[in-house]
């Protein structure tokens, strides 16, 4: 069973990115409970704090759609989705190479 790579690119609303990181912070530690999630590590682009990327590593795929569906998930994301100008997520499955 492959695990999975979630790449996400958020910008943060002008005057929003506090609101944002602590979302993350939220969110990355709840997901880093689930049985499943291996990392979740939240980064800021130098020159440009508005500009995110959330790299998470699941288990396997019935993991990362346990976390899609996980009641907190949900709630924390809709919480962030107002708060950015984009968000673009892109989700991998690891070959073993």
């Amino acid at each position: 069973m492959a695990e999975v790579q979630v790449i996400a690119r958020y910008t943060a609303t002008v005057g929003h990115v506090d609101e944002v990181l602590a979302l993350l912070a939220e969110l990355a530690k709840a997901s880093l409970a689930e049985p499943g999630c291996r990392r979740f590590e939240v980064f800021q682009r130098i020159g440009d704090e508005r500009r995110m990327v959330i790299l998470a590593r699941y288990t396997s795929r019935e993991a990362h759609e346990a976390h899609e569906v996980a009641e907190h998930a949900q709630s924390l994301v809709k919480g962030l989705v107002p708060r950015l100008d984009s968000r673009v997520v892109e989700t991998y499955d690891v070959p073993a190479v």
